[in-house]
């Protein structure tokens, strides 16, 4: 569990197990990642790939998973979110199911 909103794109990183990894290239030689920023290494990782991220409890950090779901679906067209909340994200394209407690 995330209590600080500044930690949600470094907890994805983590996630998909990139934190000081390299990335492979079209051309598949290896590179270093282009930045320190956690969020531009995850555009660098997804831009190209099709993958379907995992967001859950999103409402603890709400409005940092959504500043992130929004930056990656914008910039990733391959990329799919799933994110569980009480609250929706509001960003663009957003489709809510509601799901009724267990």
């Amino acid at each position: 569990p995330l209590d600080h909103p500044e930690a949600v794109p470094g907890a994805v990183l983590s996630a998909l197990g990139l934190r000081e990894t390299s990335l492979l290239t079209r051309d598949r030689e290896v590179s270093a990642p282009t930045s320190d920023d956690p969020v531009t290494h995850l555009v660098d990782y997804c831009a190209t790939r099709p993958l379907l991220l995992i967001l859950d409890n999103c409402e603890h950090v709400i409005a940092a998973a959504a500043d992130l779901a929004e930056t990656l679906l914008t910039r990733c067209p391959r990329l799919r979110i799933l994110a569980t909340s009480r609250e929706p994200l509001g960003v663009p394209g957003e489709s809510i199911r509601p799901v009724d407690p267990l």
